[in-house]
């Protein structure tokens, strides 16, 4: 037998936001679509014209810098940033927190990679050195592409 249909989604609440009170909840999908912070950003004032640096100084988060390498955090919830704002920022922090480590596993594995790869030039061919270092740098490319294209994978998933 077939299965059975999806339910179907639940109705779209147009009600006005609520304030926002701090209550502890888990950092998870639903959470957001609970809280409708997607709601709360497209009707955020200005919401098209501000980038999240000029947001998280707008919600009292004055050191709240994310970017690779760049330490962001929005604190505790409603200590100092209330609402629906934490909410946000904190979704920018663990963003950040995971393309660090992204970044970090990648220039790791790359490294290690082209560190093998040496080797194997060393080790398989034996050339003058003109000839041994051009075959180094070919298969150091070759090698940091597989790992780039990996990264993109695994980036997109």
């Amino acid at each position: 037998p077939p299965p059975p249909p999806p339910p179907p989604p639940p109705p779209v609440d147009n009600s006005p936001l609520q304030p926002y009170e701090c209550d502890r909840k888990p950092l998870s999908p639903e959470t957001w679509k609970e809280l409708r912070i997607d709601d709360y950003l497209r009707n955020y004032p200005g919401g098209l014209q501000v980038n999240l640096t000029v947001f998280a100084a707008q919600n009292s988060a004055l050191n709240f810098e994310c970017g690779l390498n760049l330490f962001c955090s929005a604190g505790q919830l409603c200590s100092p940033i209330s609402g629906r704002a934490w909410w946000v920022l904190a979704a920018a922090e663990q963003y950040t927190m995971y393309h660090d480590s992204l970044y970090t596993a990648i220039a790791f594995a790359a490294g290690q990679t082209k560190a093998i790869g040496a080797e194997l030039v060393n080790d398989l061919y034996k050339q003058d050195a003109k000839r041994k270092f051009q075959l180094f740098q070919e298969i150091a490319m070759i090698l940091t592409l597989i790992m780039s294209v990996v990264a993109l994978i695994a980036g997109v998933v």
